[in-house]
C-alpha cells in the first residue's frame, strides 16, 4: 500500500463526510426556519409548544453534529504508518458517530415530534377519528427505523474497513 493511496482514501473519507455535513446542516437550517414560522402561525398552543420543543431539539442536534461529526483537516503524511494511523482513527471516529447518532441526534427531536403526533390523535378536531394520525405516526416510526438501520449499516461498513486495516499492521 502506497502513501499516495492512503492519502487518497483519507481524502475520500473527508470529502464524503464533508458532503454529508453540508446536507445535515442544510436540513437542520430548513427545519429551524420551518419551526420558527409554525410557532408564529399556529393558532393552537400545544402545536406551538411541540414545534418549540422540536426547534430546541434540532438546534441541539445541529450543534452536536458539528462537534462530533465535523470533517477534520487532512495534512500531509510523513509515512505510510502515520497516514494509516490517521485514517484508522478517522474511521473509528466516524463509526462512533454512526453508532451513537440516535442518542444525540434523534432523541432530542423526539419530544417535539411526539407532541405533534399526539396532538394529531387527540387535539386536532379535523384529524380525530381519521386515518391521518396513524399515517403521521407510521411516517415517524418509519423515519426513526430507517435512520437507525442506515446508521448501523454505515457503522458496520466503517468497522469492516477498520478490521481490514488492523490486519495489515
Amino acid at each position: 500500500m502506497s502513501l499516495s493511496y492512503v492519502q487518497h482514501r483519507a481524502s475520500e473519507l473527508h470529502r464524503a463526510f464533508r458532503i454529508r455535513n453540508v446536507l445535515e446542516q442544510g436540513a437542520c437550517v430548513l427545519g429551524l426556519v420551518w419551526c420558527a414560522v409554525v410557532i408564529f402561525v399556529a393558532p393552537q398552543l400545544v402545536v406551538k409548544v411541540g414545534v418549540a420543543l422540536l426547534l430546541v431539539g434540532i438546534a441541539y442536534a445541529m450543534v452536536q453534529w458539528r462537534r462530533r461529526a465535523g470533517a477534520r483537516r487532512i495534512g500531509a503524511f510523513d509515512s505510510i504508518e502515520s497516514g494509516l494511523v490517521f485514517y484508522k482513527r478517522e474511521l473509528e471516529r466516524k463509526r462512533d458517530v454512526h453508532l451513537t447518532l440516535w442518542r444525540w441526534y434523534l432523541l432530542p427531536i423526539l419530544p417535539g415530534t411526539l407532541t405533534i403526533v399526539l396532538w394529531n390523535f387527540f387535539g386536532d378536531a379535523h384529524t380525530k377519528g381519521t386515518r391521518t394520525p396513524w399515517i403521521v405516526l407510521a411516517m415517524v416510526v418509519a423515519w426513526i427505523a430507517a435512520s437507525v438501520i442506515y446508521e448501523r449499516y454505515k457503522a458496520a461498513q466503517y468497522q469492516r474497513e477498520i478490521d481490514a486495516l488492523s490486519s495489515l499492521q
